[in-house]
């Protein structure tokens, strides 16, 4: 079974350009061209960096159920 995508844009570096079925699904949707709806091309997102100042990438947990006080946020 080959599987083509249409009437779908992507932007570059956002996420998946499609969705396919699962083998379980109840339902089956496939996309028909009638000619009423014709999407316009999207216009590209800016990607935007802001510099960010963290107090400290360390966390400090005062919670009972981790086994542990303080871990470090890779993301910060």
């Amino acid at each position: 079974m080959r599987r083509t995508i249409t009437g779908r844009h992507s932007f570059s570096g956002r996420g998946a350009l499609s969705n396919p079925p699962g083998r379980f699904d109840l339902q089956k949707l496939e996309a028909v061209d009638d000619g009423w709806y014709l999407e316009e091309a999207p216009e590209s997102i800016a990607t935007t960096l802001e510099p960010e100042r963290a107090r400290t990438v360390i966390s400090h947990n005062d919670s009972p159920d981790i086994p542990f006080e303080r871990s470090i946020n890779p993301y910060r």
